[in-house]
């Protein structure tokens, strides 16, 4: 994090360098005008720097300044509020203030310098509002070490200490994804006995063909030993349980993998936009559940760990946004199967969140049929890829080829602010 650091309190203003010549220019006109006025104009100059420190002086002693923020949690692109009150308590105007406020974003991507002047009459205030829209999720670090006052000509300038330091917390956007039907055997965590879903209760909506992956508990074996084909029942709507949601925190950039924009503006921020992405995904997937009445448990790696939170009602579902907006990427190979191998329960059906469709992605995914694996949310930007004109025929290909295991494939791309605003 980028901090103001300052080791004098003073440093000369451009008009200082003038004042040399100034005090030649009136000693030289009193020796050669002899005369009151023109004395008293030397004197005056003389002793220019002992009023400038007077009054620098009581300007020290007068002014105050406070800082706050509108609120320390926001949505992307939602404007913070900054307001800077600074008061003149003293009887001289003070016709130069400035406040230089640094904001520092997540990862230390995003490090910007706003400052602000101001002037103030002798017992007076002046409050003035600022707003900032924060692009990525995350936390950011806004602060202030000092403010910045002068003399009336300007001749030095004066910091005067200020501690400022406020973090903004920046939350996932918050998105939706296809309701997806649920897989019969778990309801808020139990396994429920087959005999209680096949009796005359018609909870089940269909039968159809088994396809790798399916839940041997779902095999409807009596229909099954009366044609050559293995029948599998189809669940309804209203029987949801469990499900895990596993993301894939692996940086498909990587900071140095070249992009197909052209702006290189993108090229510090490709995998952070990919990241939220990423978040987003996971938080949709977590809300459909819950909306559909079952509850989610949600595993990632953390600093090469793997972490795990469960979710059962939207006021965890807040408690997962708030976890969401701090993760990192995470360099750790193979996330999705080191996950999927922690699982407690085979038969619960997951749901994967990565930014990955190549080739190793994709057979990673195949052999997660195994495990029960039902949907894949893809979430990348076809505007970062060097290819970028072929990245919707290969979504289409890397769907069709996974859609043959029972695993649909949904794809959920990562938007990026406007190039001026980075």
């Amino acid at each position: 994090m980028r901090r103001l650091h300052f080791r004098i309190p003073f440093y000369p203003g451009a008009a200082l360098v003038c004042y040399p010549g100034l005090l030649i220019a009136a000693f030289l006109l009193a020796q050669g005008i002899k005369s009151p006025v023109t004395h008293t104009l030397f004197w005056a100059v003389l002793l220019l720097p002992l009023g400038v420190a007077v009054e620098l002086i009581v300007i020290r002693l007068s002014v105050r300044v406070n800082m706050s923020l509108s609120d320390t949690v926001a949505e992307k692109r939602e404007p913070v509020r900054m307001y800077i009150t600074v008061a003149n308590k003293g009887p001289l105007p003070v016709s130069y203030v400035r406040a230089e406020l640094v904001r520092t974003g997540p990862m230390g991507c995003d490090c910007a310098r706003k400052s602000l002047f101001m002037s103030l009459l002798p017992f007076s205030l002046c409050r003035t509002e600022e707003s900032v829209e924060l692009y990525f999720r995350g936390e950011y670090k806004i602060e202030a070490d000092c403010i910045v006052v002068s003399d009336l000509l300007r001749l030095v300038y004066m910091r005067i200490p200020y501690s400022f330091n406020e973090t903004v917390t920046v939350l996932p956007n918050r998105m939706s994804l296809p309701s997806a039907k649920p897989v019969w055997g778990y309801t808020e965590g139990t396994a429920v006995s087959e005999k209680s879903r096949s009796g005359d209760g018609g909870e089940f909506d269909e039968i159809r063909t088994y396809r790798k992956g399916d839940s041997p508990k779902r095999i409807h074996w009596k229909l099954s030993s009366k044609s050559e084909e293995l029948a599998v029942r189809e669940l309804s709507e209203t029987n949801h349980g469990g499900v895990y949601i596993l993301c894939d925190l692996y940086p498909p950039f990587m900071g140095d993998v070249p992009l197909y924009t052209p702006s290189a503006e993108y090229e510090n921020v490709a995998d952070l936009a990919v990241l939220d992405a990423l978040t987003e995904g996971v938080l949709a997937a977590v809300g459909r559940e819950i909306e559909s009445g079952g509850w989610a448990e949600v595993r990632w790696h953390e600093s090469g760990e793997p972490a795990m939170i469960r979710v059962q009602n939207e006021g965890e579902l807040e408690t997962l946004a708030l976890r969401m907006s701090l993760l990192a990427a995470d360099m750790t190979d193979r996330q999705i199967t080191r996950l999927a191998s922690n699982a407690c329960h085979n038969d619960m059906p997951i749901v994967i969140v990565s930014p990955g469709f190549n080739e190793n992605a994709v057979s990673e995914y195949e052999t997660m049929t195994e495990k029960g694996c039902t949907e894949i949310v893809i979430c990348a930007s076809p505007e970062l890829f060097c290819e970028s004109p072929r990245v919707a025929e290969e979504l289409s290909r890397v769907s069709e080829r996974l859609s043959k295991h029972g695993i649909t494939v949904r794809s959920l791309p990562c938007t990026l602010p406007p190039i001026q605003n980075l």
